[in-house]
């Protein structure tokens, strides 16, 4: 779009992605008015510590994406506690809750989503996780509590159970589908972190639904499909996202199960983009449309966004990327996976996904090495030497053909 150093810019939804397009924006050289808007009280600040170190009270307060002094020192306006409640793309211009109203020559879509909920009443045993503050009252009920069942057998309702697990609590995971993972990894780390749950004292309920949740003293029974009761002190949901996009579908551009964007994060208004959870790439390339929930698009997703404001060069696309930490191992997962037409097994931990003989995607547990070179290398896809590729005591680096 050409966009100036001086435009006015406003980001809706301060979290992780809206934090890091407003550092990057002002790192880059942007030097006109910069205002992030958050719905939350809290600056923005990274979700992957909520079902770990701060479920676990590792930490006391979230992880910042940068100290308080930090925004103002960068002349970063926060409007903490609001939300907005329309966006006006005739006017350029964010209507408030409160009634104030915010112009802009550029609007960044950061507003992530909520966690979805089950299909029963609200009750005080009965949890989500997706801000400070409901990691915050899960621990604190957790800290007396004895028994959990936890909805989801996804990477938030796992690393949940590690956490509860690792407070003492008797743990049990229901899991719709007839394995864990089901959505973003393949079935063979998946089946290495449910050994893991196993290992450590978790019941895996797989392919199973909660038909009932029950009231019992202070606490829920949860009543499955065929008929077993699990008793808990406390529930929680980890069945996924519902991306934010009332916004941007009020305002006429696509939705509901994301925000259309294209190589540069712009949407259809070319004034209007979409970073984080809530955006949804279009498709093109041979890739089919997908939104990324993950502590690596939030930053990447801003990064490209930072660029396309200030009429900067896209630059190569980053290769997705996440990691799930569950009782005390980490499982790290970059490319396509789903695309791969071949699986090589290096030893134990380490599978390598190719097609047509090209690296595409890998899955590392507790393999960091093994994780940053694929990771480097999945940049170009080089064609691999299935043999080499196969020993674990080859470098990855040696494995490429030609």
């Amino acid at each position: 779009m050409g966009a100036h150093t001086d435009d006015r810019i406003v980001i809706v939804g301060a979290g992780h992605a809206g934090g890091a397009l407003a550092l990057a924006l002002r790192e880059q050289g942007h030097v006109g008015s910069l205002t992030l808007i958050g719905a939350e009280p809290e600056p923005p600040y990274e979700r992957p510590s909520l079902s770990k170190e701060l479920l676990l009270g590792k930490h006391t307060a979230p992880q910042y994406v940068a100290p308080a002094e930090r925004w103002a020192a960068l002349n970063v306006v926060l409007r903490l506690g609001v939300p907005v409640a329309a966006l006006h793309r005739a006017a350029r211009e964010v209507a408030l809750a409160d009634g104030s109203r915010v112009p802009f020559d550029a609007c960044v879509l950061a507003t992530g989503g909520s966690a979805r909920p089950l299909p029963f009443p609200p009750h005080p045993a009965l949890f989500v996780l997706r801000t400070a503050d409901d990691s915050a009252r899960l621990r604190a009920i957790a800290l007396r509590a004895r028994r959990a069942v936890v909805v989801g057998g996804g990477v938030i309702g796992l690393e949940v159970a590690s956490s509860l697990r690792t407070l003492g609590l008797a743990v049990a995971v229901v899991e719709a589908g007839p394995r864990l993972l089901g959505r973003n990894v393949p079935e063979e780390p998946a089946a290495w972190l449910a050994a893991l749950q196993i290992e450590h004292g978790v019941a895996l309920h797989l392919g199973r639904t909660v038909a009932a949740l029950t009231p019992e003293g202070s606490g829920l029974v949860a009543v499955l499909d065929d008929g077993t009761a699990l008793p808990a002190d406390l529930v929680v949901a980890g069945i996924g996202l519902v991306p934010e996009t009332r916004l941007a579908t009020e305002a006429g551009l696509p939705g509901p199960q994301g925000v259309v964007v294209g190589p540069g994060q712009q949407t259809a208004d070319p004034a209007v983009l979409a970073i984080g959870d809530v955006a949804l790439r279009s498709p093109g390339e041979g890739l089919p449309a997908v939104r990324q929930e993950s502590w690596a698009h939030a930053q990447s997703s801003a990064a490209r966004a930072a660029r396309t404001l200030l009429g900067l060069p896209h630059g190569v696309e980053d290769v997705p990327w996440f990691w799930t930490a569950q009782h005390g191992s980490t499982l790290q997962l970059a490319g396509e996976m789903t695309e791969a037409d071949a699986v090589v097994a290096r030893g134990e931990r380490v599978r390598l996904y190719l097609r047509q003989g090209r690296l595409w995607g890998a899955a590392c547990l507790d393999a960091v090495r093994d994780f940053a070179a694929a990771r480097r290398l999945l940049a170009t896809r080089p064609a691999l030497d299935r043999t080499r590729a196969a020993d674990p005591g080859v470098d990855l680096r040696k494995a490429m053909v030609g």
